[in-house]
């Protein structure tokens, strides 16, 4: 088993708010107890034993007061929703009038499953997840499994789960629009209670009872020419369960489809024999046919109210009271970032489907589809903290970016549109050759603001050379200079970091540029000739020069003894003679190209030229 490590406060206190609302959302469906709630409750005080030392650290206590603050704002913009999907997960369209959704882990497995009212048909169409609590995969559906009944045409049934008789399974109430058959009874709405004689694992349910719990459908009297009729207020109701008074059993809140209201019903009996005192109207809404469901929304402990219309819409009342004693805001319509109407007969499940932490919605509508409301934290756009040096490369280098942010992080090519370049807090560049713009955003659920990063590409500096004698000068001016030596590359001696540079000894040279922040190299240059040309013979003259081999010395007179040594550019001897009594002096010198050195010694002293084999 792996253990968990809460080592940021931020991150527990999330886990915390997590557990909470798993929490709330087993005692709302009327469990008071069981492995998950005991295992809920062990992690609940876990982590508050955690915040409750670490909280005393002010960056912690910022983190968690920014949460609190986050999930207590009151206001009705302060969630996001994706944008409405379309029979997700696989689900597929009922071929009813109104698909009505209500989930439960029906099969134990850790997973929400999902049962759906038929409405014109009467069927109850079960979807079981086949995935997992994070990545919902709902298989088709099949009609009125575990022993359930039709309930007939036009039965607008709109199921609701919860533990109603305390047994650690779940059962299932049935809002319908149907009366009940009795002469002079045009009441509708009636309420079916389908017990589950299963187990939590294997559900098995019992035949429909009619209002069961001392249920009565809201109606009145009257009387006309032809007689004295019932007349039913709550037509087309729909039930949801709830502890809204946290006194341990749950209560029923009933939508109908006469008008705006929904009646509250309390259970007067307990968690295990529930008895449904008279309903009063808790909460008026200018629409018709509200399908209400209960959620703590806003994480501050007591159950808000949700519900759908015959508009399509989505109505949300923020609990402004407690969870002993609920007062219900006025309703907001479509209030969230992208919740909007999915056409008409909205009829509204809260669920966290990718068991995130927070409450998505589906929609059951007119058209039989289901339309899946993600919510997701606002993204915030990333914040930039590559380092300054990071920023600006060489011409055909590479670079790391690098970002702090939260969420799924994306990395695109362009301001808008553009492509999909890789993800994370970081991110590595190609090879480039021109300035560059790089763009990254939270993308956890819907796209968030892109942030753009620059990057200067700056060239790499001409590094050509010119020979001049002896001295070797860098073609690019104004740019900085060392002189080295090859090919050790060794700083060179003397006077070495100016554009030009002259050798005191023979040698290979290069000089490394540096400009806007970018070096190369130049290529070795040889120096061969330092100290080599002397010339003490006052007339003395070599040609041709460049030669091919064949070359004339004249000494300007006749010498009585003339030595003459050729050397190579490797200081290897080619050629070594005497001469006596010449002025001229023809030579053939059979060498491969290149440079060699003419050592010409008379009475008058030593003379050294340059010689070019071509």
């Amino acid at each position: 088993m792996k253990k968990r490590n809460y080592s940021s406060g931020y991150h527990a206190f999330k886990s915390y708010q997590r557990y909470l609302r798993k929490k709330a959302r087993l005692t709302s469906a009327g469990f008071s107890s069981g492995d998950k709630l005991n295992f809920l409750n062990k992690r609940i005080e876990k982590l508050k034993l955690f915040l409750s030392t670490i909280l005393k650290k002010s960056k912690v206590a910022t983190a968690a007061a920014s949460v609190i603050l986050t999930l207590n704002s009151g206001s009705a913009n302060g969630q996001t929703f994706i944008s409405p999907v379309t029979n997700p997960y696989g689900l597929n369209s009922t071929s009813s009038y109104r698909s009505a959704p209500a989930f439960a882990d029906l099969d134990n497995d850790g997973d929400l499953d999902m049962i759906a009212g038929d409405s014109y048909y009467g069927n109850f169409l079960f979807y079981e997840n086949t995935g997992s609590s994070t990545a919902p995969a709902f298989a088709a559906s099949q009609n009125n499994p575990f022993g359930l009944s039709n309930l007939g045409y036009y039965s607008f049934n709109t199921p609701t789960f919860g533990d109603l008789d305390g047994d650690g399974d779940f059962d299932m109430m049935v809002g319908s629009d149907l009366g009940s058959g009795v002469s002079g009874d045009y009441s509708s709405g009636n309420i079916y209670y389908f017990e589950n004689i299963g187990d939590a694992a294997n559900p098995n349910f019992a035949a429909p009872v009619e209002n069961a719990f001392g249920i009565t459908i809201p109606s009145y009297t009257y009387v006309g020419y032809y007689g004295t009729y019932i007349i039913g207020e709550a037509d087309q109701s729909d039930p949801a369960l709830v502890d809204i008074d946290g006194d341990g059993d749950l209560d029923m809140y009933v939508g109908n489809g006469s008008g705006g209201d929904i009646y509250y019903y309390e259970n007067t009996g307990t968690a295990s024999a529930p008895a449904f005192d008279t309903p009063i109207v808790a909460l008026s809404i200018s629409s018709d046919s509200i399908t209400p469901d209960f959620a703590d929304f806003d994480g501050d402990g007591d159950f808000d109210l949700f519900g759908g219309d015959d508009y399509g819409d989505v109505y949300y009342s923020e609990n402004t009271g407690t969870n002993l004693a609920p007062v219900f805001a006025a309703a907001i319509q479509n209030p969230f970032t992208d919740l909007q109407s999915v056409g008409y007969s909205s009829n509204v499940a809260l669920a966290d489907l990718d068991d995130d932490g927070d409450w998505d919605i589906m929609v059951g509508a007119s058209s039989s589809n289901f339309y899946y409301f993600e919510q997701c934290t606002a993204p915030v756009a990333p914040v930039d903290n590559t380092p300054v040096g990071d920023l600006t490369i060489c011409n055909g280098e590479s670079t790391t970016l690098t970002v702090t942010g939260v969420g799924t992080l994306g990395w695109d090519d362009a301001s808008t549109g553009g492509n999909y370049i890789g993800g994370g807090t970081s991110f590595l560049t190609g090879i480039l050759t021109a300035d560059a713009t790089f763009y990254v955003q939270d993308s956890t659920c819907v796209d968030g603001p892109r942030i753009a990063i620059d990057v200067t590409v700056n060239p790499i500096p001409n590094v050509a050379t010119t020979l001049t004698g002896n001295t070797i000068s860098a073609d690019l001016v104004g740019a900085t200079y060392q002189w080295v030596t090859c090919p050790t590359y060794l700083n060179a001696s003397g006077s070495a970091t100016g554009q030009s540079y002259t050798p005191s000894t023979n040698g290979q040279y290069a000089v490394i540029v540096s400009n806007l922040g970018c070096s190369d190299t130049s290529a070795c240059t040889t120096i061969s000739t330092v100290g080599m040309e002397q010339n003490n013979i006052s007339n003395l003259a070599v040609y041709p020069n460049p030669t091919d081999g064949n070359f004339t010395l004249d000494l300007g007179k006749n010498y009585d003894q003339i030595t003459i040594q050729i050397t190579n550019s490797l200081g290897q001897v080619v050629e070594n003679s005497v001469y006596s009594e010449f002025q001229l002096i023809d030579i053939q010198l059979e060498a491969e190209s290149g440079i060699y050195f003419v050592e010409i010694i008379t009475n008058e002293g030593l003379s050294k030229v340059k010689l070019v084999i071509k």
